[in-house]
């Protein structure tokens, strides 16, 4: 059956190089088309309708084949062929049910909203309860995992990304340890120091949607399976980052780092990143993985803005490997903008016209998730355009675990 479909295939290539040809030489000889090549045109473009119908029958014959036959040699799970069985109401093949029942088992006390629980991801562990441990976990059993990092400025920076989360959690946060000079014979002070929490999060409902061509979900193909994929984790990625490095403050969702509002204002300069940096050293935070994350435009000037303009010297802000002043870079539209700025344009001080900037050390800065990815899936809708809606419910929250390890800035375009 694989064969005639190729078959199929090439003939409708054929009609459609055939029929532009006839559109071709037409418009080379500058006439209108002929009645006998209209009538042509015409007989092409419904074999081809019959083509497509043709081709999407065999595909959905072949479909259920594979859903009596089980196909249990395949050890991958698919999220194409979850949704798929979903939608048409057919019983999960053994790869795909397997996953979606220990999706069901580790959901926990989190409400259920749609119709296929899928694992969100199984990297990495923790139990919150009393106290907070977590730890990696590497497993391949067959576990959907989002290329969730690949598609967030904080990840390629180095913020954590925490998974299969299960109750609120806590960070312990370690005070210091007195340390003092004494007399030979003197009582020494206490050294001894005082656990507290540097960071709680609770699990916030993230909800997004994406609306997947029908035609598409027949595919048995891996590319299509990560295009799907890549889709999911685009919608969750983009809200999250945006909230993230947004300057909201927190309702439904948490708080973006911009809420309170940078102390380090002005025109865009070396100087004023150079003053986010020695920030962020006062406070004991210039260590493990310090990135700078920025607004496109700000990205844009860097690459175009000596240090020190009046001499030159120095080369541009931004060098390359992308790196400002010896560290990595990252720039990322979902940084907010119409920041609160000192800077002036024109003539007029511009108070709303500052550029997101953040320096930090991100390895203190976790992204938590928990649970599952939520699926519904909504066929109807959007049927008339031959398309299925799937809204997507996932639990996300995030944190600094040292406020100092960070430093924001509003920068403004230079007059």
């Amino acid at each position: 059956m694989g064969k005639e479909i190729t078959v199929l295939r090439d003939e409708k290539n054929q009609l459609r190089t055939a029929s532009q040809q006839i559109i071709d030489k037409a418009k080379e000889e500058s006439r209108a088309l002929t009645a006998e090549e209209t009538k042509t045109l015409d007989e092409n473009k419904v074999r081809m309708h019959q083509i497509d119908l043709d081709i999407e029958e065999r595909l959905d014959t072949m479909h259920s084949q594979h859903n009596i036959e089980g196909k249990k040699e395949s050890k991958q799970f698919s999220i194409v062929r979850a949704i798929r069985n979903a939608m048409n109401g057919t019983a999960q093949d053994d790869a795909e049910a397997e996953v979606l029942s220990r999706a069901a088992d580790r959901q926990g006390e989190i409400e259920r909203i749609g119709s296929l629980l899928v694992p969100f991801g199984t990297r990495a562990a923790m139990t919150g309860g009393g106290g907070a441990t977590y730890g990696g976990v590497s497993t391949e059993d067959r576990a959907f995992v989002l290329p969730l990092e690949n598609n967030l400025a904080l990840s390629a920076a180095g913020a954590q990304m925490l998974t299969g989360l299960k109750g609120n959690v806590r960070f312990p946060a370690m005070s210091d340890i007195t340390v003092a000079w004494d007399a030979e014979n003197d009582s020494s002070s206490d050294g001894g120091s005082e656990v507290s929490t540097a960071l709680s999060l609770a699990p916030k409902r993230l909800c997004a949607y994406v609306d997947i061509s029908k035609q598409l979900l027949i595919q048995e193909n891996q590319d299509v399976e990560g295009y799907v994929r890549k889709l999911f984790a685009i919608a969750v990625a983009q809200k999250l980052e945006a909230t993230a490095l947004g300057k909201a403050a927190a309702g439904d969702g948490p708080a973006g780092i911009f809420y309170t509002k940078p102390s380090i204002k002005g025109a865009f300069s070396y100087g004023k990143l150079v003053d986010m940096e020695t920030a962020v050293n006062t406070a004991g935070g210039l260590k493990d993985s310090l990135a700078y994350i920025l607004h496109p435009t700000l990205w844009g000037l860097a690459k175009k803005t000596p240090c020190h303009p009046s001499t030159g010297a120095g080369g541009l802000i931004l060098g390359p490997d992308n790196m400002i002043n010896g560290y990595k870079s990252f720039s990322t539209a979902n940084c907010c903008n119409e920041l609160e700025s000192t800077a002036a344009v024109g003539s007029t001080p511009a108070v709303n016209a500052g550029y997101a900037a953040v320096f930090g050390n991100w390895s203190d800065f976790v992204i938590a998730n928990w649970g599952n990815l939520d699926l519904t899936i909504d066929a109807l809708s959007q049927a008339t355009a031959g398309k299925v809606r799937i809204v997507l419910n996932s639990y996300w929250n995030y944190g600094m675990l040292h406020a100092g390890s960070f430093k924001t800035a509003a920068l403004a375009i230079p007059v």
